[in-house]
């Protein structure tokens, strides 16, 4: 964590946050991709856990990490502090990691729920097994479509997996620097019990193989 030792923090409130989080998303993954020598990494220290009704959310706030040279270099290079302030956005000074900050988060990307989404819409993809036991339901279900009952209770699975990993997960509209098109990220936050000491993260400031960035 040795270059995770200053943050700057940008606070929402009053906006469309979930823009200017792509917005900010985009303009971090600009520059680390022009400069892989350097660490940054995100964070969403308002995170909404899920509820009975409201699926998890990223919050109003975004804390950037990363060694103090790093962040200043990212500031000035992207506009990012210019575009920020003409929005009426609060965003801090470069700050140091506070002492008290003794937890970590592993904040990543959720390829999972991709992944099912591709899979649900490509079904001729779906594995299945022919003589597993299913629900009655599946089976009248399947005379009346014609198509295998073990199939039909296979995409019903598949459709409550992706319904609980798109609630533990938030998405945000990122545009793509390669086709100039925006994609939906989703994003999930958990805490870890132990800090695994990998400094690895994305371009876009998420993890990779468990990295972990401090939270308070």
């Amino acid at each position: 964590m040795s270059n995770m030792t200053h943050f700057i923090q940008i606070c929402l409130d009053d906006v469309n946050h979930l823009g200017i989080t792509g917005r900010v998303l985009f303009r971090l993954h600009g520059f680390l991709a022009s400069r892989p020598e350097a660490i940054l990494a995100v964070d969403f220290p308002d995170w909404k856990n899920p509820t009975t009704f409201m699926s998890a959310g990223l919050g109003k706030t975004i804390r950037i990490f990363g060694a103090k040279a790093d962040l200043a270099d990212f500031l000035l290079k992207t506009g990012l502090i210019q575009f920020l302030i003409e929005g009426g956005i609060v965003v801090s000074g470069i700050k140091p990691v506070p002492e008290v900050a003794i937890q970590f988060v592993k904040v990543q990307r959720s390829y999972s729920v991709d992944r099912l989404v591709e899979l649900l819409k490509n079904q001729k993809l779906i594995k299945y097994d022919e003589n597993e036991v299913v629900d009655e339901h599946f089976k009248e279900l399947a005379v009346q479509q014609n198509t295998s009952a073990a199939l039909l209770a296979k995409i019903d699975h598949l459709m409550r997996k992706l319904h609980l990993e798109k609630r533990n997960s938030a998405s945000v509209k990122v545009q793509s620097e390669s086709t100039g098109r925006q994609f939906l990220m989703n994003i999930k936050r958990d805490i870890v019990t132990e800090n695994t000491g990998t400094v690895k993260f994305s371009t876009y400031g998420l993890s990779v193989d468990g990295a972990c960035v401090p939270t308070w």
